[in-house]
């Protein structure tokens, strides 16, 4: 991972995509462009620009949790040490840019925003006939409406477990201490989900104008 400058004087960080997630994640990226209304202005086009806006954030997020070399913790309790030595470095204005802990914080970022994401693009898509917005709710539509356009079932179970990983994390007492349950290609698929349905969407059973 190389740093360089750009031509307006901006830092970038230069990632090699070559390697296999980091080529998926590239393609993603690629993908959230293309679907970036060309023409905002109506409240639909914000919303979607917005939404989009933080699913590319996500995709970032996660570039950084590969290049950090994100490992799923399995059964592996929290090393306080290392919570201590980062707590101590934040402490003295050092903020470090490697290592498995910053690596975690990235993926952390990363599914927690494709989770916001995700009930963002159902009420988009499928917008509530009700008061109540649920996921729980939406869902059912957004499939029966996947389905009428494209003639096939709309596949999210990774998704679903990255919004269960998402929950464990705000909702439970120890977040995700104990263990995770997702890694790195299941969060790459569930944008690939995310975007298979906008796709869907966007060229089938968007209202123009």
């Amino acid at each position: 991972m190389a740093k360089t400058d750009g031509s307006g004087g901006e830092q970038y960080l230069l990632i090699d995509v070559g390697r296999p997630a980091n080529g998926k994640l590239a393609k993603l990226a690629g993908r959230i462009r293309t679907r970036l209304p060309r023409h905002p202005g109506t409240k639909q086009n914000q919303d979607l620009a917005a939404t989009l806006d933080l699913f590319l954030g996500g995709v970032h997020a996660l570039f950084l949790a590969s290049e950090g070399g994100f490992k799923e913790r399995r059964r592996q309790p929290i090393e306080l040490k290392v919570v201590h030595k980062r707590a101590e470095d934040l402490s003295s204005g050092k903020l470090r840019q490697d290592g498995l802990w910053s690596a975690g914080f990235h993926f952390n970022s990363g599914i927690t925003r494709l989770s916001a994401v995700y009930h963002r693009i159902l009420k988009i898509v499928a917008p509530p006939l009700t008061d109540d917005d649920a996921i729980g709710v939406l869902l059912p539509r957004v499939s029966r409406m996947y389905c009428d356009l494209t003639g096939s079932p709309w596949r999210h179970s990774a998704m679903g477990a990255i919004h269960a990983e998402v929950n464990r994390l705000k909702h439970s007492e120890g977040g995700l201490g104990k263990e995770r349950k997702v890694g790195l290609p299941l969060a790459v698929q569930a944008a690939d989900e995310l975007l298979t349905l906008l796709e869907a969407w966007d060229v089938h059973g968007r209202p123009r104008g």
